[in-house]
């Protein structure tokens, strides 16, 4: 049976590190994945699949409130999307800042769905995604939040585990281990070696 994990947290928390973390384990997060970037040097591990579609519908101007549902077209496109991915029979993953509406459609179409809510100081969040944006501080602060909202809200739709930025930087042994005690996957050092101290500047 296969599992669907998704990978929330509030943007800048280290989402794309677990998200990174959880492919390398074997948990497919996407064969067509946004690029790495300068603010994202190791990738984002965003499956373009989704993106696509949901970009066009959100973005900081206009943030999904929890509860709320995908528009139709959006929704069948996700969903076919979602049952190809189910069909293949192996565990897969998906990282969005979207994952708020993409919810409803993985708890109606998935046999198994777990949340990895990743965690960071709020503070350092904001911070960081001000180094890399040219939004407002007031409107970083909203997205903050939200993010923080979003993940918190899914945690109460599905099994959560819960991992932290810090610990897996400072502790990765322990906390990359969670992970792949979740995942049922083998724990292999080149996996370990994905996190360097260097990911605390980011």
């Amino acid at each position: 049976m296969p599992t669907c994990y998704v990978v929330a947290g509030p943007p800048r928390s280290g989402t794309s590190l677990t998200a990174g973390l959880l492919h390398r384990l074997g948990v497919s997060m996407g064969s067509r994945l946004l690029p790495a970037d300068t603010m994202n040097p190791k990738g984002f591990f965003v499956d373009l699949d989704f993106e696509e579609i949901l970009s066009r519908i959100y973005n900081a101007e206009n943030l999904p409130s929890p509860g709320d549902r995908l528009p139709e077209e959006a929704d069948r496109l996700v969903r076919s999307i979602v049952r190809e991915r189910e069909k293949a029979g192996v565990d897969w993953g998906v990282k969005t800042l979207w994952a708020g509406p993409l919810i409803h459609v993985l708890l109606e179409e998935c046999e198994a769905v777990r949340l990895v809510r990743v965690n960071r100081p709020l503070l350092a969040s904001r911070l960081s995604l001000a180094a890399h944006t040219a939004h407002t501080p007031e409107k970083i602060a909203e997205i903050i939040t939200w993010g923080k909202a979003t993940a918190d809200y899914l945690a109460g739709l599905v099994p959560t585990t819960d991992v932290t930025f810090g610990d897996l930087i400072d502790n990765k042994a322990v906390e990359v281990g969670k992970l792949a005690s979740l995942s049922g996957k083998q724990l292999r050092q080149e996996v370990l070696d994905f996190v360097d101290s260097s990911l605390r500047n980011f």
